[in-house]
């Protein structure tokens, strides 16, 4: 059964390359019932206003929690989900004031709502992974923050995790959903041709991957590693773990061991 997943977001466009272009577009049209909710029509007023100065003073605007709230009970609406108990809930989620389950042949599908925000838990390979698995049992709600955040009491009553894809600030969350949405999409079943190559990736045996080479043998003088043209293939795994090794010492000395480092 294909989870669905939801965006709520001022720019539905960022996402529909998502599922039309690349390796990952398999999984949207195999695994995921991908929709857009456009914030907009639910602003405020005769300019659709969704967002409003902060109270107490400060710089920017802050996205109102009425508009967003509006906006998830019209994702309710369109799923047909129903009010959740917390011994539905899964327990590794928070359980918030408003929680929503989807009726299925096999069960129910909790809908996860979760907001993209620089102060959130960091979005890690094991993320990905987990989510993938997720996905197989869960719906999911993507709010995509604009502005200098959104309103705190909708978070305390509607948000079930907060996810932040690196210490730097974005414009919005858009971005942060496309490479959320991207790096789990492809640890689902039969997205990529060689799910072989999954393990060997960076972060999976917590080092970076190994450097890669290809055709020509001899780039501006400088050839391939020999070892890799040998065919010892004993000797090309200790050669490609030896330089995941030093690439991670180097560029990522804070993933080994302190011993290591």
């Amino acid at each position: 059964m294909a989870t669905r997943i939801w965006i709520v977001t001022l720019f539905p466009s960022y996402f529909k390359p998502l599922a039309q272009e690349g390796v990952v577009a398999r999984a949207f049209q195999e695994h995921i019932d991908l929709h857009l909710i456009d914030l907009r029509p639910f602003g405020r007023g005769d300019y659709q206003h969704v967002d409003d100065a902060p109270y107490g003073g400060g710089p920017g605007m802050i996205m109102r929690p009425d508009v967003l709230a509006a906006a998830l009970q019209e994702i309710v609406r369109q799923g047909a989900y129903q009010p959740a108990t917390p011994d539905l809930w899964p327990s590794h989620l928070k359980f918030t004031q408003h929680n929503f389950m989807r009726p299925t042949e096999t069960g129910r599908r909790p809908l996860v709502v979760t907001y993209l925000t620089a102060g959130g838990r960091p979005f890690t390979a094991a993320t990905a992974k987990a989510w993938a698995k997720q996905w197989q049992q869960a719906d999911f709600v993507f709010l995509c923050g604009r502005y200098e955040g959104i309103d705190q009491r909708f978070i305390d009553h509607y948000v079930h995790q907060e996810i932040s894809v690196g210490d730097f600030v974005l414009s919005g969350g858009e971005i942060a959903a496309l490479a959320v949405l991207d790096a789990t999409a492809r640890w689902l079943p039969g997205v990529l041709h060689n799910a072989a190559s999954l393990p060997n990736e960076s972060f999976e045996q917590q080092l970076l991957e190994y450097p890669q080479y290809t055709r020509p043998a001899v780039f501006e003088e400088t050839p391939v590693p020999p070892v890799l043209l040998s065919g010892n293939h004993a000797q090309i795994k200790t050669w490609q773990h030896q330089a995941a090794w030093e690439r991670t010492r180097m560029q990522r000395p804070d993933l080994l061991p302190p011993a290591e480092k």
